[in-house]
């Protein structure tokens, strides 16, 4: 084994329940020094590096569609660990196009790599 192939494999597996091949980067979902990447009201993957020992501020997850719910969890990609943050709720009709987009922003569990997965919920 090599250092960081079990992050890689964990990272793999994570990608692979989502059809990741239709992922698109979009540097406006999150806020400067994370990366997110996604499908547009399906699903977001957002990378939040590791900043300081003393940060435990999560990320920015911006622009998020109001006519949608998304179902939240923080990723560890070292260990594979999932940290359920729950529902946000959607706070508009879908044909509301006078809605503000909602956004979401939750400490993380430790001051360390993190992923947030933003799933959409299924009716």
């Amino acid at each position: 084994n090599y250092p960081g192939s079990t992050q890689v494999g964990l990272g793999k597996k994570l990608l692979e329940k989502y059809p990741w091949s239709r992922f698109e980067t979009h540097p406006e979902w999150v806020e400067k020094g994370c990366f997110a990447a996604g499908i547009g009201g399906e699903v977001r993957i957002i990378y939040l590096p590791r900043r300081n020992i003393y940060n435990w501020s999560g990320p920015a997850a911006m622009n998020l569609d109001p006519s949608v719910n998304w179902h939240a969890y923080y990723f560890d990609p070292a260990t594979g660990r999932k940290f359920d943050q729950g529902i946000i709720k959607a706070g508009a009709k879908a044909d509301d196009k006078t809605a503000k987009p909602v956004d979401f922003k939750k400490k993380v569990p430790s001051p360390q790599d993190w992923v947030m997965v933003l799933e959409r919920v299924k009716e």
